[in-house]
C-alpha cells in the first residue's frame, strides 16, 4: 500500500516526532502551521533492529511551515529519497546530506550528497554555502534542477558534470566561482536553463554549448571573465529565447549565423569588446539598445550604433549611385539601401527566417525617423 499524507490546515501546531510511518511514500506538511523540529528518529540506520522510520519515503514535503533547528543528519538514511523541499522555514546550520533554499544554511556541500542517486531536484539557492562543488556530483545521473545561484561557492565546476544526463535546469549564478566553463557541460543534451552568470569564470566560451540545442529558456553567461570570441555554434540553439552573454572581455564580431536562432526574444552583448555588423534577423535591430552598449566597434540598424554603410552597399552589389554627393543625398541614399536589404530579408527561401509585417512595419518606422 502506498500512503500519501497531508496535514489538514487546521492544524495549530504539531510536533514531528514519535510517529513512524514505515509504508510512507510520500509525506506532505507543507503550507502548515508547525512548530519544533525535525526529529532524527524518523530516520533510522536501515540496519537498526527495529524496522520502524521512513524507511520507503521519495518524497518528504515540509516547505513554508513553522520548523527550524538543524537538518538531522540521519536524513540521508532515506536512500530512496527523490524530492526533499524544505524551503521557506527556519533552518540553520551546517548542511546534511539533503537540499533546502531560503534558509540559513552555510558550510560546504557534503560529499555524501552523491549517494542519494534518486533524487531529482537539489535547490540550495540563496543560503551561506561556501567551499567547492562536491568532485563526484556527475554521479546524480537522475537529477532534474539543480539550483545554487546566490550563495558563496568557489573553485571550478567539475568536469564530470556530464554524468548529469538528465538535468533540465542548471543555475549556478551569483557565486564565486572561477577557471574555465567546462566543455563537458555540451554533453548536459536535456538542458532547457543554463545560468552561470555573476561569477569569475575565465577563458572561452565552450563551442561545445552549441550541442546543447535543447536550451529554451535561457543562456546567461554574464558578468563573468570570458575572453575570445562568440562562438557560431551558438547558433544551433534554435529554440532558445534568452541569450546574455553581457558583461565580459569577448572580442571580434557577433557571428553573422546567429541569426538563424529564430525564437530569440531577448539578447544582450553589452560591455564587451565586440566590433562588427549585427546579425541579420529582426530581434538583433529590436532589443534595447543598451543590449549594445560599451562595445568596440558594433554597427546595426539600432539607436547608438554607427550604421554599417560600406558593408550594407557592397552587400547589395552597389545597387546606388556613388555620384550623389552628400549630406541629403547621401543619406537618401543609406536608406535605400537598407530598405533594399529589408526587402531581401523578405524573400528568403525559409519562411521562418523572414520578418513578419509588424517587424517589416517597425523597422521602416525607424529608418524613417533616422532619415529626418
Amino acid at each position: 500500500m502506498k500512503l500519501r499524507v497531508k496535514v489538514p490546515l487546521f492544524v495549530a501546531t504539531c510536533k514531528i516526532q514519535g510517529c513512524y510511518l514505515i509504508r510512507a511514500y510520500e509525506l506532505d506538511f507543507s503550507r502548515n502551521n508547525i512548530t519544533g523540529i525535525i526529529d532524527p528518529r524518523l530516520f533510522p540506520d536501515g540496519s537498526a533492529a527495529n524496522k520502524t522510520g521512513l524507511v520507503s519515503l521519495k518524497n518528504f514535503l515540509l516547505q513554508t511551515t513553522g520548523l527550524g533547528g538543524r537538518i538531522p543528519e540521519e536524513i540521508g538514511n532515506c536512500k530512496f529519497l527523490s524530492l526533499l523541499a524544505l524551503d521557506e522555514n527556519r533552518f540553520y546550520g551546517p548542511i546534511p546530506s539533503s537540499l533546502v533554499a531560503g534558509n540559513l544554511l552555510g558550510g560546504k556541500i557534503p560529499d555524501e550528497v552523491v549517494l542519494l542517486n534518486h533524487l531529482r531536484v537539489i535547490d540550495l539557492s540563496s543560503n551561506q554555502i561556501s567551499g567547492e562543488l562536491p568532485a563526484q556530483l556527475g554521479k546524480l545521473s537522475n537529477l532534474l534542477v539543480l539550483n545554487l545561484k546566490d550563495n558563496m561557492l568557489s573553485g571550478q565546476v567539475p568536469v564530470g558534470i556530464e554524468g548529469l544526463s538528465s538535468l533540465e535546469n542548471l543555475d549556478l549564478s551569483s557565486n564565486m566561482l572561477s577557471g574555465p566553463i567546462p566543455y563537458q557541460i555540451g554533453e548536459c543534451s536535456k538542458l532547457r536553463f543554463l545560468s552561470l552568470g555573476m561569477n569569475s569564470f575565465k577563458g572561452t566560451i565552450p563551442y561545445q554549448i552549441g550541442n546543447l540545442v535543447g536550451l529554451h529558456d535561457l543562456l546567461d553567461l554574464s558578468y563573468n571573465l570570458l575572453s575570445g570570441g562568440i562562438p557560431s555554434q551558438l547558433a544551433k540553439l534554435t529554440s532558445l529565447s534568452q541569450l546574455n552573454l553581457s558583461h565580459n572581455n569577448l572580442s571580434g564580431s557577433i557571428p553573422a549565423s546567429l541569426s538563424n536562432m529564430l525564437s530569440l526574444v531577448s539578447v544582450n552583448f553589452s560591455h564587451n569588446n565586440l566590433e562588427g555588423p549585427l546579425p541579420d534577423t529582426s530581434i538583433f535591430h529590436l532589443v534595447d539598445p543598451d543590449s549594445y552598449s560599451n562595445n568596440k566597434d558594433l554597427c546595426g540598424e539600432v539607436q547608438g550604433l554607427r550604421r554599417c554603410t560600406t558593408g550594407a552597399n557592397e552587400k547589395d552589389g552597389d545597387a546606388t549611385d556613388p555620384r550623389l554627393s552628400p549630406p541629403a543625398e547621401r543619406k537618401a541614399v543609406d536608406l535605400l539601401s537598407r530598405v533594399i536589404t529589408l526587402a531581401r530579408s523578405c524573400t528568403r527561401v525559409d519562411p521562418r527566417s523572414r520578418p513578419t509585417m509588424r517587424t517589416v512595419s517597425q523597422l521602416l518606422e525607424m529608418k524613417a525617423a533616422g532619415s529626418e
